[in-house]
């Protein structure tokens, strides 16, 4: 299927050759190892979040909150964040009939030059929480394919990684208003990334026999990740965080996959308000990055976020509405807990040039459903 597809993709390269694009300089998207639907439609804000279920996601120290569970177990997780861009190729290729099809299909590439083609896959099966530890396995998988024009030629460029392992946290309390957490997180990761050239895309014309790893070959490796996280509380309604994703970066050794750059994180939770214990507005404030180690204009790196919340029968929200700022973009999403299942939904943009708003506003849908039996 991908052969094929990079076949077609290679004819519509060949036909707007003679075509000029717009110059588009190319960033790092910022992405964390596994993301929140919940967090992403609140601005991707985490860092000073409370205790939820996605403890592991957020901040780790928010395992050892006082009085909230003994035992835990996560049935299930299922994740899945699919670019808009992505859904309306589709829905373009859906419609192709006749013998215009091929004519078709490629007016629809060269229509969406410029645009990032996005798809990520997350799913965590039988988690386990006991009192302020936790071992959740997890399996994800993040693909792009960017198709533009640098200079005069046009080029493809592809990323798709996969991970597999397991996220292992522990956290305790310090004094009355401090807490830590650490996690480790063993895995194994296999990673596909580069461009491919107009000369590049040629090759893969009939009646050659060239696959994509012939060019740009997977790379695999181990990896042990290891993340931090502190909170210190205000007030009963106020509160800072601090995270570490990937200590020291993440590596993998020689001819593996490239390392996961390390990530500080601030972040401020305040509860503005509170009725019966029930309904809450809480604000989110994070700074990602701090030290800039993905060398973006510093304005990506700010994120804010709203959740209002009702709880019935769990420790956490169990209904609410998101709204958030990501990388500039606004943000939102709706959430439900159902008792025996929990949904998430949210619609959230993100950026890939050096600056907030120097690439078309890519914008993303996310879904979650997951399944819990706590005591």
């Amino acid at each position: 299927m991908m052969v094929r597809w990079l076949r077609a993709t290679s004819v519509f390269a060949a036909i707007s050759f003679i075509s000029m694009f717009e110059m588009r300089a190319q960033a790092t998207e910022q992405s964390r190892t596994l993301e929140s639907t919940r967090f992403l439609g609140r601005g991707n804000t985490f860092v000073a979040a409370l205790d939820s279920d996605e403890a592991t996601r957020a901040n780790l120290s928010t395992l050892a909150e006082p009085d909230k569970l003994r035992f835990q177990l996560r049935w299930f997780q299922i994740d899945a964040m699919v670019g808009k861009n992505t859904t309306n190729m589709i829905t373009d290729m859906t419609k192709l009939s006749g013998t215009s099809s091929v004519v078709s299909f490629l007016q629809s590439f060269r229509d969406r030059s410029g645009e990032r083609q996005s798809f990520r896959a997350q799913v965590s099966p039988l988690a386990v929480r006991i009192l302020s530890f936790e071992l959740a396995p997890f399996g994800l998988t993040t693909n792009f394919v960017d198709m533009r024009n640098l200079g005069t030629l046009p080029e493809v460029s592809i990323e798709s990684n996969s991970m597999a392992g397991a996220t292992a946290a522990f956290a305790m309390n310090f004094a009355k208003d401090f807490s830590v957490g650490v996690g480790i997180r063993p895995h194994v990761r296999y990673y596909i990334g580069g461009s491919l050239g107009f000369a590049d895309i040629a090759d893969f014309l009939p009646p050659s026999s060239r696959e994509i790893t012939d060019v740009i070959p997977m790379r695999s490796g181990t990896g042990l990740g290891v993340n931090l996280g502190g909170t210190w509380r205000l007030h009963p309604k106020m509160r800072l965080g601090l995270t570490v994703d990937d200590l020291g970066y993440t590596g993998y050794g020689a001819g593996g996959p490239p390392p996961i750059k390390q990530s500080i994180n601030l972040g401020y939770f305040w509860r503005v308000y509170e009725m019966a214990k029930a309904w809450t507005t809480d604000l989110f404030f994070d700074l990602h990055d701090v030290m800039n180690e993905s060398d973006e204009d510093y304005i990506r790196h700010l994120h804010m976020g709203a959740e209002f919340g009702r709880r019935y029968f769990s420790r956490d929200n169990d209904f609410g509405v998101v709204v958030g700022v990501n990388e500039g973009y606004f943000t939102g999403g709706l959430f439900a807990d159902l008792l025996f299942l929990r949904l998430d939904a949210s619609v959230y943009s993100v950026e890939s040039g050096y600056y907030a708003g120097q690439r078309d506003n890519d914008v993303r849908y996310s879904f979650s459903a997951r399944s819990t039996m706590t005591f």
